[in-house]
C-alpha cells in the first residue's frame, strides 16, 4: 500500500521532469537543492521504484517514471479541477478526457499536449488503458477521443 505521498512531492516531480535539472527545479520550487533531492527520494521510496535515472545527463525518466509522470500530472490536474469546482470558481477550466493505449499515453501524448499552447483553459486527462477498454470508454461516453495503434 502506498502511503504518505505529499502533493508537494508530485509538484516537485513535474517541475524536475520539465527542466531535468535539480538546481533549476529547486529554484523554481523555491527550496534548496538538497531538499528537492530528499523529496524526490522520499517519493521514490514511497512508490517502490526510481522515477529518474540519475546516471544520465541531462536527467532522464526511467521506464516506470515515464508511466508514473503521466499519472501524477493527471492526479494533480484532477485535484485542482475538483477544488476549483467545489469553490464555485467561474474560471474553471474544462476537462477533456482522452483514452489511449499505454504505448501512446506514456510517450506520445505528453509531447502532443505539451505543444497545445492555445488550449491552456483545458485540462487534458489521458487515461492509459488497454485497447478494448479504450474502445469501450469511447462508446460509453467516458472520453472524447481515443487513440490506438492498429
Amino acid at each position: 500500500m502506498i502511503q504518505n505521498i505529499e502533493l508537494k512531492w508530485l509538484y516537485d516531480l513535474i517541475v524536475l521532469e520539465k527542466y531535468r535539472n535539480f538546481t533549476v527545479a529547486s529554484d523554481i520550487r523555491n527550496i534548496s537543492q538538497s531538499s528537492l533531492s530528499r523529496r524526490i527520494q522520499a517519493l521514490e521510496n514511497s512508490l517502490g521504484f526510481e522515477v529518474f535515472d540519475r546516471e544520465t545527463s541531462p536527467l532522464q525518466l526511467t521506464e516506470q517514471g515515464k508511466l508514473f509522470i503521466l499519472h501524477a500530472r493527471n492526479l494533480l490536474d484532477d485535484f485542482e479541477f475538483n477544488i476549483d469546482q467545489i469553490k464555485g470558481d467561474n474560471h474553471v477550466r474544462s476537462k477533456v478526457t482522452i483514452a489511449s493505449a499505454h504505448s501512446l499515453a506514456g510517450y506520445i501524448f505528453p509531447k502532443i499536449l505539451g505543444n497545445l499552447k492555445n488550449y491552456q483553459e483545458k485540462i487534458f486527462h489521458v487515461e492509459a488503458i488497454n485497447v478494448n477498454e479504450t474502445v469501450d470508454s469511447l462508446k460509453n461516453g467516458q472520453c472524447v477521443l481515443y487513440c490506438i495503434f492498429l
